[in-house]
């Protein structure tokens, strides 16, 4: 009978340690901080921060919906007094540049024009773009910069590459025009924009930048690649349709590269028209493109996605929990234990 009350108190004193060991680590568990979940955390924000252009100083106050620079490619200097103008189909508006060489026009709304450097025709000054395409946008200014020379002609820094897919269509059929950007100077430029006002005979259906945003206006294209780092490419396809009573012979695509730390380039694509109208059996059926575009205004902060799936950390409630649980066993390991010695005493 000793034996068995000895064997008892052990029991019961393992069990009592256990016990309030669980208890302990119940209360640091309650009295600790929980922390939030994964998902009630803030996300990060990505602030785009405007790039300036070196080329001069901007014009003073906001630069409205459409603004740049009228730069001598000779010199690499800007010019004041030199007139801009941007003209739509029945509308027309002209402003000139300032001390600094930079023009500015206020809100324009979104229709699209065609933006020129008006130079005396006896003049020595000659502009190195035509009726760069532009649909401005209110809520993000675009820069455009006008090259111009006196002498002898000079390219922009950069002239975008293009190609055209099939070599030649029927009337009727579809071709893609590739408009490929390289940035190949020593600095990164910003504000990247490949623009198109397609001719008549074409009808564009379709605009797809490989980064960035993709408009649209009636025949009016423009893929908004935004940042190019040097040393970089990108590309932007436009797709369009040939008219069905297009006549044989080449249609012209002019083509507009536009860029914050330089001057604007231009390029022309030709699209050849050969043979007779398609029938309607063998006429291209690749899909129609849908462009969704949205504007994102300067500095303003931009949300990055959360990626990946949402982990729950362990709380203060789920360690509580476990404590509960471990005390609990120990209960029922030391009942179990004074069974098992009472049935082996009870054999003796």
């Amino acid at each position: 009978m000793d034996r068995l009350e000895d064997r008892v108190r052990e029991i019961i004193r393992g069990g009592a340690v256990v016990l309030v060991a669980a208890l302990l680590l119940c209360l640091m568990a309650g009295l600790g901080s929980t922390p939030q979940p994964a998902a009630a955390q803030p996300r990060p924000t990505l602030t785009p921060t405007p790039s300036t252009s070196p080329g001069g100083s901007a014009p003073a106050g906001e630069c409205g919906s459409l603004c740049g620079q009228v730069i001598d490619l000779e010199t690499g200097t800007n010019l004041a007094d030199q007139t801009v103008r941007f003209a739509g189909s029945g509308w027309s508006k002209e402003t000139a540049t300032n001390a600094y060489g930079w023009y500015t026009f206020g809100l324009l709304g979104s229709d699209v024009g065609l933006l020129d450097l008006v130079v005396p025709e006896d003049g020595d000054l000659h502009p190195v773009t035509s009726g760069i395409a532009v649909a401005p946008i209110n809520a993000w200014p675009i820069v455009v910069n006008l090259g111009v020379y006196r002498e002898r002609p000079i390219d922009p820094p950069l002239t975008p590459a293009t190609s055209v897919q099939p070599s030649w269509v029927r009337p009727g059929g579809r071709m893609t025009v590739t408009v490929r950007v390289r940035n190949d100077l020593a600095f990164d430029i910003s504000g990247v924009m490949v623009t198109t006002l397609m001719p008549e005979g074409l009808t564009l259906v379709g605009v797809i930048p490989s980064q960035g945003d993709g408009r649209q206006i009636g025949g009016y294209g423009a893929g908004v690649l935004q940042n190019l780092p040097t040393g970089t490419e990108a590309t932007v396809q436009f797709i369009a349709e040939v008219d069905g009573d297009a006549p044989a012979g080449t249609l012209q695509v002019p083509v507009s590269l536009i860029y914050r730390e330089h001057a604007a380039a231009q390029t022309v694509a030709q699209v050849r028209v050969s043979g007779a109208p398609a029938p309607a059996a063998t006429t291209p059926s690749s899909p129609s493109v849908a462009i969704s575009y949205t504007a994102t205004p300067v500095g303003t902060p931009q949300t990055l996605p959360t990626t990946g799936p949402t982990l729950l950390p362990v709380t203060g409630f789920g360690l509580t929990a476990v404590g509960v649980g471990a005390a609990l066993g120990a209960v029922a390991w030391t009942a179990r234990r004074l069974r098992h010695h009472r049935r082996r005493d009870e054999e003796v």
